[in-house]
């Protein structure tokens, strides 16, 4: 079978001249709103058919915009995740691949873009790899940043100190970026939520981080029962979020600015619930990982369409400065998305090469590499040598190596594989976090 693989340079070529295309016609938004809640998978959203309601406010939004169906994430992880939602590159050009790494200091970030062209721009944040460690307040005039809750069931302060930034901000349009830690473990949220969704269970597990890495280090097991609990509680933190987001949007519509703000959802990552043996996030590139929630929404957006095309977190920023006619800046990863719904070159779409990485070292070192063309995905481990292909288009549940039946789509995708990671860009190298922080990253799940 004879793949017609394209270049980078040419996708990001082509991005430009479709850019070029847009209608002077077209409606514009004048704000962006974009909000990334944390370990959020796209199939426990009702807008993604999901049968119990964890997001009314998302499937409200959904109907009047965008929905992908098939948008990822290009790493299993947070820092490395944002970074190219944030840059537009893979995180091997942003530079922030691992814990050890900050943005590098020659990528400019959406924040830095949008202010310097008039923008109000804030952050409100909660999780620790989004903090200025890494470099993501650059750009942000406002940055407010909490410490990630441990057992707190409560909301985080974003969204207050969102509802606050947007009633002081003034005639400027604006950039606001929300980042909601909630969903992400522990799985713990306030009593009218969990009574939503939780059975009556009469086990152990809590869903705290610690008690699933010490799963992951074989302390004890989990039946079926056991992750039915976990995915109830993690269902009560989505409604929880979605309700959150509710209270701003509303106060979006109250104050009149919903009307000219672009809307637009994401996630970071999924989360495992023993799809294949593990919990959590950040060491495999399955798709209960590597599939994330895309909606968008605005001025310019098309209403309540679905697109099937392959969309990635790269594709954020040229997407949004397209739908503000800005200009696009150069070579990025990520290609405009709103040619999917307006009908332009989709084939382009279509026959794209979609990376994956990851870096993180956990108690397993995963230094893992992902390819994904049309049904076919390569997943290729850098310290065994092993690569594995799945089609998933007849194996969706990724159970079925493929790769002797396959062996040109392998060997084509792996050289893919190879041509991408000779891109490199390593961001300012940090110091170790200190006990104190590396003790609360660990309690998080974030195992040292």
């Amino acid at each position: 079978m004879k793949i017609p693989f394209f270049s980078l340079l040419l996708s990001a070529a082509l991005a430009t001249l479709s850019a070029g295309c847009v209608q002077g016609s077209a409606p514009r938004p004048r704000n962006v709103l974009l909000i990334s809640i944390d370990a959020l998978r796209p199939d426990m959203l009702g807008c993604y058919g999901y049968g119990r309601p964890t997001s009314p406010t998302l499937d409200r939004l959904a109907s009047g915009g965008v929905v992908f169906e098939n948008a990822f994430t290009p790493s299993p992880w947070t820092l490395p995740a944002h970074g190219s939602l944030f840059t537009g590159f893979y995180p091997r050009r942003h530079g922030a691949t691992s814990e050890e790494h900050a943005l590098a200091e020659n990528v400019e970030t959406m924040a830095e873009i949008l202010s310097g062209h008039g923008f109000a721009t804030a952050a409100m944040v909660n999780g620790f790899y989004l903090s200025r460690r890494y470099g993501f307040d650059r750009g942000f005039q406002r940055f407010f940043y909490q410490t990630p809750p441990h057992r707190d069931p409560n909301p985080p302060a974003v969204f207050d100190e969102a509802v606050e930034w947007l009633s002081q901000t003034g005639d400027a349009p604006f950039f606001l970026f929300v980042h909601d830690f909630h969903v992400h473990t522990d799985y713990v949220s306030l009593p009218e939520y969990e009574r939503m969704f939780l059975s009556e269970y009469g086990g152990e597990v809590d869903g705290s981080a610690s008690q699933l890495l010490a799963f992951r280090r074989g302390a004890f097991a989990l039946n079926e029962t056991d992750v039915a609990h976990l995915v109830d509680r993690y269902a009560a933190g989505i409604r929880q979020a979605d309700a959150q987001i509710d209270r701003l949007f509303r106060h979006m519509q109250e104050t009149g600015i919903w009307e000219n703000t672009l809307v637009i959802v994401i996630s970071d990552h999924g989360e495992e619930f023993l799809e294949h043996g593990g919990v959590l996030h950040g060491r495999t590139h399955y798709d209960e990982l590597m599939r994330v929630p895309l909606i968008v929404a605005g001025p310019g957006v098309a209403h309540g369409r679905r697109i099937e095309e392959p969309a990635s977190l790269i594709d954020i920023l040229p997407t949004t400065l397209s739908l503000l006619g800005l200009p696009e800046t150069d070579s990025l990863d990520g290609i405009d998305l709103t040619g999917t719904w307006r009908n332009w070159l989709r084939w382009r779409f279509r026959d794209r090469v979609l990376f994956g990485e990851a870096d993180h070292k956990n108690e397993i070192p995963d230094m893992t590499r992902s390819a994904r063309y049309r049904g076919y995905k390569l997943v290729h481990d850098r310290l065994t040598g092993e690569s594995v292909l799945y089609d998933l288009t007849s194996d969706p549940g990724e159970r079925r190596d493929v790769k002797a039946i396959h062996p040109k789509i392998a060997r084509r995708l792996g050289e893919e594989i190879k041509r991408f990671e000779a891109m490199t860009n390593e961001g300012p190298a940090l110091r170790p976090v200190d006990r104190k922080t590396g003790e609360r990253l660990e309690a998080l799940g974030y195992a040292q």
